[in-house]
């Protein structure tokens, strides 16, 4: 297995230290980039706030984003079960013909 590596990641004009394995750099650095653009557009509307409130209003838009995906999905599943259950039924009694 491969060793952690020491990479750095720029989130809204800071840099912060990340260990990562080597394969999951990119995605690392993808996440961070993802971040930073968010907490820059947050910054653009509310140029007056501190650095950490922009970061927290950050984390709580990202982790309503989460929650209602979250949401949808377990609805989808649910859906998807009954319809599987429903089909099932079906070829049952076109079995039973």
């Amino acid at each position: 297995m491969s060793e952690k590596r020491s990479i750095r990641v720029e989130i809204l004009n800071r840099e912060y230290p990340l260990r990562v394995l080597p394969e999951d750099e990119p995605f690392a650095r993808k996440i961070a980039a993802f971040v930073n653009a968010r907490m820059r557009a947050i910054r653009e509307v509310l140029t007056d706030k501190s650095d950490l409130t922009v970061a927290v209003l950050t984390a709580l838009a990202l982790a309503e984003e989460l929650y209602l995906l979250q949401h949808t999905q377990k609805i989808t599943e649910r859906k998807v079960q009954e319809l599987l259950q429903l089909l099932a039924q079906l070829l049952e009694s076109e079995e039973e013909q």
